[in-house]
Order: structure tokens, then sequence, then C-alpha cells
């Protein structure tokens, strides 16, 4: 999936999101991993070391959910290892519940399976409205072909990451 989120993730109808720093540099992602049926997998989490514990995880999650319901998507779910505490932690205060784990499932370190439900007292999740665009300049959703620059996106989403992450950053996943 990580070789080519083209066709993986952006081809099936599935989104791409980046946290960008202040410089534009990639600094965190998650992917919308569309199956069909208006069924999502929240999936391919990750923040640089460096930006680890600064909200920035919280931010591209919640940005996916809030996606995730403007796509009018149905049932959202994703798969992780139970060693990664901290990320597990972040999705179920953003309103994730554990479920049993899935027996079909494509990922062999996978041990936890979470679904999303919609609870008043831990979702801020509504349709976006015009208003939210300052609230969401930080992160930038990345659905190819637009990039940073509207004026010259990138010839695909793969150059983009090549290009914005760069060979020698590193974005550990959860």
């Amino acid at each position: 999936m990580l070789e080519d989120p083209e066709l993986h993730i952006l081809a099936a109808g599935g989104r791409i999101l980046f946290a960008l720093d202040q410089y534009g540099a990639a600094i965190g992602t998650v992917a919308l991993r569309h199956e069909g049926n208006s069924v999502y997998e929240l999936t391919k989490m990750a923040v640089g070391p460096d930006q680890r514990g600064a909200g920035v995880g919280r931010t591209l999650a919640r940005a996916a959910v809030d996606l995730f319901v403007a796509l009018e998507g149905t049932h959202l779910y994703l798969e992780t290892n139970s060693r990664l505490g901290p990320a597990i932690s972040l999705y179920e205060s953003i309103g994730f519940e554990h479920r049993p784990r899935r027996p079909d499932s494509h990922y062999g370190r996978a041990d936890v399976h979470m679904v999303w439900t919609t609870r008043p007292e831990t979702s801020l999740v509504r349709r976006a409205v015009p208003t939210d665009a300052a609230r969401l300049a930080s992160v930038a959703a990345m659905t190819f072909p637009m990039a940073c620059d509207p004026m010259t996106p990138p010839a695909s989403i793969n150059e983009f990451i090549r290009n914005s992450c760069g060979s020698s950053t590193q974005l550990s996943t959860s």
C-alpha cells in the first residue's frame, strides 16, 4: 500500500491527508482507504518523530473522521497493534471502540480492531462548512490532484510524497 498509494488508496476513492509544517514539509499523514459501500478504513497514520506529542496525530485523526463524515461514510474502522498504546488511547479519545479482531485482516501484526462510533461526549464531528477553512489550514487534504500550490500540482501523489518527505524523512507508522 505504501509503495503505490495512488493505486491502493486513491484509485478506489480513498483519501490521503498530510499535516504540513510552516514550510510545507509533511510532518504527518493518515489515509482513508475506501472499501466500497461507504466503508472506510483509517490507515497509515504516521507522525514524524520530532512532532510526536504536539497534537499532530490528534489533528490528523480528527480531520480524517471529519472527512469520513463529509464523504457520508457509514462504517469507519482501523486495525493496529496492542503495543501502540498512545495511538490506541488517541483513537479511543475520539470515539473509536474496541471490537473483536477481524479474521480476514490484511495486516499480519494487527491484533486490535476498532470501530468509530458517534458519541456526543467524544465526537465534535459535523459536516464541514466554509468557515472551517482556517481551522483546517494546518491539515492539507491531499485529494489528488490538489497540492500546496494549486497552480503547480505534482504529476502524482507519489511525486508529492517524495518531494515533501524526501528520502531522508522517516515517518513511523502507528
